[in-house]
């Protein structure tokens, strides 16, 4: 029979704040390559049907659609076409997570003089 004062110290050290707060930087982390492998595979359109891309990802199906809404819901306009057998962007562009600088005072003017250029011609 275990000790049981060995168990709560196992408990006590599997429930550690730093070892919880490692676990959720590393399950934060895997979100995040998740997505970017997604969109990767988007992009090429080389995702395959919903089984295939959710055994690709190491996943059940069902959070292959919890990931694909997630992305929707942040603006990805994610389509399947069934002839190629693979999803799509409907729209040129990336899923992109990412930290973005602001822009500082000369970057704003120069941007506004870009786009009053633009604007013009």
């Amino acid at each position: 029979m275990p000790n049981r004062l060995s168990g709560e110290r196992a408990l006590d050290r599997v429930l550690h704040p730093q070892t919880l707060r490692n676990r959720y930087t590393v399950m934060r982390k895997n979100i995040l390559e998740r997505l970017e492998r997604i969109d990767r595979l988007i992009r090429i359109k080389g995702t395959g049907n919903p089984a295939k891309l959710a055994a690709r990802l190491k996943m059940s199906e069902r959070s292959l659609y919890q990931y694909l809404n997630l992305m929707r819901e942040l603006g990805a306009p994610i389509k399947f076409d069934q002839f190629r057998d693979t999803y799509y962007y409907s729209e040129d562009g990336q899923f992109i997570i990412s930290f973005q600088r602001s822009l500082n005072e000369k970057q704003k003017t120069i941007s506004a003089l870009i786009q009053t250029e633009v604007q013009v011609a």
